[in-house]
């Protein structure tokens, strides 16, 4: 085991000593050599064309293009701010039409074209129809295509809608939805979406962006009162307070309002700032606070712990 390890280890340092061999012998030709990845570097000419070289140096792909990748076993080209495919034959796949097309695993392949998002692979089948508003792929596990509605579709990575789901989505965390259905709140595990678990709420938050595995919370409604609920369907911070402002995506400290007064309060419900505030300022590092008496304070921003478990 042990030699065949040095073996590879060897043909590996190899391989990379000829790869900058080949770079080396061609900087006169060339304005500019990206590092070899899996036998192909993206080089551009002196009038800033982009095209690819293999590992012997020959052009595997003409400099005819504005910017140009070797990515998912195919080549990635953009021009006139548009991109497309191309085998490692110089073969289109799928022509240089749309807004982007973004790499992920599986050969996968986020893809945009009139403002319309979808999924292809690179072989230029289409595994989503461009008819979404957005499309994003989670844990390597499931697509998540958001409709004109502002709800969500789920399917797996060959396109197949996983059960009828039409819910908004809040936040992800851990394979959990937090959703809505415009009625009701729900918990939704991905994995298991015939089960919802139905939420004693009025609705959550608007963040006004997708929150994407950055929390394991969210702030919710009831009575209107807010609170916030982790994605185990704990109540965090009861709903007892007329504002509630997470502060920060790395931080787990919040904003409160109650009684008229604004104080700060972590995840854990304790008060790190009495409520004794009639306005607030959020900078980068810290909070200016400002009592009835127009005296100013600053509280520094704790940022956040490890995920919850």
């Amino acid at each position: 085991m042990k030699a065949l390890y040095f073996l590879l280890l060897f043909t590996y340092s190899l391989s990379a000593q000829d790869f900058e061999q080949v770079r080396d012998s061609l900087k006169t030709k060339y304005k500019h050599i990206n590092n070899f990845k899996n036998g192909y570097a993206s080089v551009t000419n002196k009038v800033n064309k982009a095209g690819i070289i293999d590992s012997l140096g020959n052009e595997a792909l003409p400099l005819l293009y504005d910017w140009a990748k070797f990515s998912n076993g195919v080549f990635v080209v953009q021009k006139k701010k548009h991109y497309g495919l191309y085998s490692v034959k110089n073969k289109e796949i799928v022509p240089v039409e749309y807004d982007w097309l973004l790499p992920r695993s599986y050969n996968l392949f986020l893809a945009q074209r009139k403002k319309k998002h979808g999924i292809i692979n690179s072989s230029g089948s289409v595994i989503l129809p461009l008819i979404y508003n957005s499309t994003t792929i989670y844990n390597d596990t499931f697509i998540i295509a958001r409709l004109a509605s502002g709800n969500y579709n789920i399917f797996d990575l060959s396109g197949k809608q996983l059960q009828p789901f039409d819910y908004k989505i809040f936040a992800l965390y851990k394979d959990v939805a937090f959703c809505s259905d415009g009625k009701k709140c729900y918990l939704i595990n991905l994995n298991n979406l015939e089960s919802p678990k139905l939420l004693d709420i009025d609705s959550f938050a608007e963040y006004g962006f997708f929150d994407y595995e950055q929390h394991g919370y969210h702030v919710f409604k009831k009575d209107n009162k807010f609170g916030v609920m982790s994605y185990k369907g704990e109540i965090l911070i009861p709903p007892q307070y007329d504002e509630l402002l997470h502060i920060h995506s790395i931080t787990e400290e919040f904003v409160a309002k109650k009684d008229g007064k604004y104080g700060i309060l972590n995840v854990n419900n304790i008060i790190l700032q009495p409520f004794n505030f009639k306005e607030y300022q959020i900078r980068k590092e810290y909070i200016i606070l400002t009592d009835v008496t127009g005296k100013t304070s600053n509280h520094n921003i704790s940022f956040r712990r490890e995920d919850l478990p």
